[in-house]
């Protein structure tokens, strides 16, 4: 029988870990992630089993909703960013090597994460 829930730390800076939960819902999917504010492996478990007790539910994605990388397909790319655009209309500078750094930051960290 597959778990009702899966737990994962994400590391911090001069700071222990939180715990993670991903929940399955009835049609066997997996959720996104929510917080339990648990430092402790066996505490957050036992919060993750509380939440389904309680009767918790997570919300789904709406699955025509585009993901993060579909959304950030744009984003930071010099030509094509309406932020740039904007910033730019309104007289700020910006370098291409500034978002190229920017770019590069989405691509190897934020949509790994929020795919």
């Amino acid at each position: 029988m597959a778990k009702h829930f899966y737990l994962y730390a994400r590391k911090r800076k001069n700071a222990p870990p939180v715990w993670y939960a991903k929940f399955r819902d009835s049609g066997g999917r997996i959720s996104s992630p929510v917080c339990t504010e648990q430092t402790d492996k066996d505490r957050a478990g036992q919060w993750a089993t509380d939440f389904l007790l309680r009767g918790g539910t997570v919300a789904e994605r709406n699955p025509k909703a585009p993901t993060f990388e579909q959304w950030a397909e744009r984003w930071w790319d010099y030509e094509r960013c309406p932020y740039i655009a904007e910033k730019l209309s309104d007289g700020f500078s910006m370098s291409r090597k500034y978002t190229e750094l920017r770019r590069s930051y989405l691509k190897r960290y934020l949509i790994p994460a929020f795919g």
